[in-house]
Formats: C-alpha cells, structure tokens, sequence
C-alpha cells in the first residue's frame, strides 16, 4: 500500500493537482483518504522527500518544493567518487581531515535526522600538493556511527557507509554558486576572487534511511555540472 499512495501523491504533484509551496495534508488525515495506516503515510511521504520533491519544515509540515514537477522530469546524477573523478580529471587528490566533532543539531537537520540531540560533523579537504581542489563538510547522526572516533575519514563516506552495513542509494542535492568560508579561504591561501561550486543535500541508504547531510565546494575549474534540457513528448 505504501507504493500506492506515494504512486498516487507523486502523480497529483506531476500533474499540478499539488501545487508548488502546497502543503500535504497530515498524516492522520492521509491515513482516512487512503484508509491506511499512520506507518504506511510516514513511509509513502519519506519517499516523496528522498525523492526531493517534498520539504519537512519543522513545526510545520511537509510541503511541495518549488519546481517539483521539473525534478520529477530530469535529475543529475552526482552519486560518484570524488577521489575517482579528480584522478580522471588528471589530479593527484590526497585527503586532509580538517575537523571531526560533535555539535548540537540544527532545527533542519534535527527533522532530517528523525533526533534532537547532537551530530557528528566531519569537515574534510582533497588537495593536489598546495592546491585545494574540494572542501566538504559532512553532518551525520550519532547513532549511526557509534565507532565514529575510530573511523579513518579518510576514507570516502561511500565506503564508510559499506563498512557499517549501508549503502548510498540516492541522494538530493542542491547545486549554487558560493564563495569559500573565510576560514578555509584563509587556511589554504585561496585567491578570493576564485568561484566554486558548492552542492548541498541529503544522502540515503538502501531502505530509504538517512545517511548524511552534505556541504560540499568544488572549485570552479574543477567541476562542471551539465544540464541537459529535452523537449517532453508527453506535454503534460
């Protein structure tokens, strides 16, 4: 039943029945329309969220994202190895772990994290000699990482994830243009006027659960990400 509902709210919010800003409705007033239970609700509105056309805004709701309709038209698959594409990409990437600690949760990542405690925050660097190429801040919950003193970070959060019995299955991610925190721009001597690409998002296992939050700066020259625009053949 859980596909069925998600099957039917993803078609009203294809279609225009759910409008962009729109909020759904509560679970236990999906749980009458559909005459299922409050679980299977909570689970079909997971995978509209993990599908990132569905915002949780704490204290609120779950509401459409603007321009929902257009992702469930296209994606950009950005689920690689960043060690792997900078070698293609002809650089000699070596990791540099800048911070690991533990920190109080933002509202935000609260709701996503299903907690209110704290998280774990890895803040992490790939360089080619002086150069800085990335700079990635992770946010991950406690819970699953309870070794997380003894993890070697700098191993990729893909294999991490492995290593604990999760895989990155999807993810939803946000690409823009952003300036360097101060700090970082400071620590590795950037030129200011350098632009980078940062994308921001969430990452999910293999049962729709999630994994970690990123914030990830690409410098400019290091990464393109390619947009590829078709005509529908179906107009509607």
């Amino acid at each position: 039943m859980t596909k069925q509902v998600y099957e039917d709210l993803r078609r009203q919010i294809l279609h225009g029945d759910l409008p962009d800003g729109a909020k759904l409705t509560s679970e236990p007033e999906s749980c009458g329309t559909y005459n299922v239970s409050r679980t299977t609700v909570r689970e079909a509105y997971s995978m509209l969220q993990q599908e990132g056309i569905v915002e949780v805004r704490r204290g609120s709701g779950r509401y459409i994202v603007p321009g929902a309709s257009t992702i469930m038209k296209g994606s950009a698959n950005l689920i690689r190895s960043m060690r792997g594409y900078l070698k293609v990409r002809g650089h000699q990437p070596q990791v540099e772990i800048l911070a690991a600690v533990t920190r109080p949760a933002e509202p935000e990542k609260s709701s996503f994290f299903h907690q209110d405690g704290d998280v774990h925050e890895v803040q992490r660097a790939y360089v080619d000699g002086n150069d800085l190429l990335t700079y990635a801040i992770n946010l991950l919950n406690p819970s699953d990482v309870p070794d997380w003193q003894a993890v070697d970070w700098h191993t990729s959060m893909r294999e991490i994830a492995d290593r604990h019995g999760r895989s990155v299955r999807n993810s939803v991610v946000d690409v823009s243009a952003a300036n360097l925190p101060p700090e970082i721009q400071e620590r590795f001597a950037t030129d200011p006027t350098q632009p980078w690409l940062r994308t921001s998002g969430p990452s999910y296992d293999q049962r729709g659960r999630p994994l970690w939050w990123s914030y990830e700066y690409t410098r400019g020259d290091v990464r393109t990400v390619r947009i590829v625009n078709r005509e529908s053949l179906n107009p509607e």
